[in-house]
């Protein structure tokens, strides 16, 4: 992404609106540092939780800018989820999720993540937050069934699961677990999936999950990768409204208000699923306030 629609993207996010001048100074403060420095961080996140930033962690690096990279998503969860609720992270990545889920709330939490850097990265978060008593973190992949695959390890934030002849990828093998599997019977009130379109097989094993009423929402990156493996991610909407009663909702984490959305085409990346949809919004609404900063949501 160009540094034109990196700035547009950091000016139109919600909570920087108002804020412009004070995103514009974090993100050229990061990037000099960064560069200067080279050394890792500790930064400020949400109710009183912290994430180590490193140079090179895009992802991460929006939460310094932004305050929450994810706003819509992560406002959602913050105000849906209560402290000794279950959250399952497939992809965790680093564990912004897992850090908000676990640190922020006191959520118990386990947190997927198959790439070795990132997973230790994800242990540092864990660590810093002292919620190693919260979080059971797996160092595979899921998937539809248990085995082994290659995993790209030269792409950074998009390293993925590799199929077929990609064969200018570096990559490792590595074990592959379902969702239902790792998580027995620790159901979890909602649960994200960030597996760089890898997200159809994730819910093939997850099925005793979904079936269980316990998980009330589903956060699930949809930017068309399923088709390099074959995947039809409108088959697995119509799979989750279906057959599991989910529908596709829209947030506003300043309101607090639920909308459903009435189509299978979205305008994000990230689509929030969410059934019993009164339950729902009541959780939201009668939620405490959390804290970002001097900013209260």
């Amino acid at each position: 992404m160009g540094l034109a629609n990196i700035l547009r993207n950091l000016l139109a996010h919600p909570l920087n609106r108002d804020h412009k001048s004070e995103a514009l100074q974090r993100y050229i403060k990061w990037q000099l540092a960064s560069r200067l420095l080279d050394l890792p961080v500790i930064v400020d996140f949400v109710n009183e939780s912290r994430f180590v930033l490193s140079r090179g962690m895009s992802g991460i690096s929006g939460n310094f800018y932004s305050g929450m990279h994810d706003f819509v998503e992560m406002s959602f969860l913050m105000h849906l989820l209560r402290p000794g609720d279950v959250f399952v992270d497939v992809g965790a990545n680093v564990g912004s999720y897992t850090v908000l889920a676990g640190a922020a709330v006191g959520c118990r939490c386990h947190a997927i993540e198959p790439s070795q850097v990132s997973f230790e990265h994800l242990l540092d978060n864990i660590y810093i937050n002292r919620i190693t008593n919260n979080v059971i973190a797996h160092n595979v992949a899921a998937g539809a069934e248990e085995g082994v695959l290659q995993f790209s390890t030269s792409l950074g934030l998009t390293n993925h699961v590799i199929q077929g002849d990609q064969s200018n990828l570096s990559t490792t093998q590595i074990s592959v677990k379902t969702v239902d599997g790792l998580v027995g019977t620790d159901v979890p009130t909602a649960m994200k999936i960030d597996v760089e379109g890898y997200e159809t097989a994730v819910i093939c094993g997850s099925q005793a999950l979904l079936a269980n009423s316990t998980l009330l929402a589903l956060v699930i990156e949809f930017n068309d990768s399923g088709r390099r493996y074959g995947f039809d991610e409108g088959a697995l909407h119509n799979l989750l409204t279906e057959e599991y009663g989910f529908r596709v909702v829209q947030y506003d984490g300043f309101s607090r208000v639920l909308r459903e959305h009435g189509s299978n085409d979205h305008d994000r990346n990230n689509r929030i699923y969410a059934r019993d949809l009164s339950a729902v919004q009541s959780r939201v609404e009668s939620s405490p306030a959390f804290s970002l900063g001097e900013r209260e949501i």
